[in-house]
Parts: structure tokens; C-alpha cells; sequence
């Protein structure tokens, strides 16, 4: 979806690791949202969540890197 520095725009994402298994994705960092998870950006900073919970807390470049968009999702 994004390359470079363009950043994860605003909206609701299912967001999917790029590691392809849950030791790597440990090894980056990921594990909290192997293999996916709810993520919201506000197009600065993107909020992972799970169970309405926060799990983990980026910037919108360094997700849409980091991350593939599985879904985009509906308010």
C-alpha cells in the first residue's frame, strides 16, 4: 500500500504482519500483533488493538512499511 515515507492514512485497518512466522515477527518486535490486529491511524500515529485493548503503538510510515493491510474496516 505505501513505500518510502508516505504514511498509513487516517481510517480503520485489519493490519497483517510481513514476517512469516511468529519468531521473526518476535524478533521485530511484532509478536503482540502476529498475525494481525485491529489497527486505527489518525494518519500520524497508528493504535493496534485487541479485545479493545492497545497492544502496540507506531507511527503511520512506520506501519504502512511494517504492515500489509488485510482489510480496511468501517467505523
Amino acid at each position: 500500500m505505501a513505500s518510502g515515507s508516505q504514511a498509513l492514512a487516517k481510517g480503520s485497518y485489519l493490519l497483517r504482519c510481513k514476517e512469516r512466522s511468529f519468531f521473526a515477527a518476535a524478533a521485530n518486535g511484532h509478536s503482540a500483533i502476529w498475525p494481525e490486529a485491529e489497527a486505527i491511524s489518525d494518519g500520524k500515529e497508528v493504535r493496534f488493538v485487541r479485545d479493545g485493548k492497545q497492544i502496540y503503538l507506531c507511527n503511520a510510515v512506520y506501519a504502512a512499511f511494517n504492515f500489509g493491510v488485510a482489510a480496511v474496516l468501517k467505523d
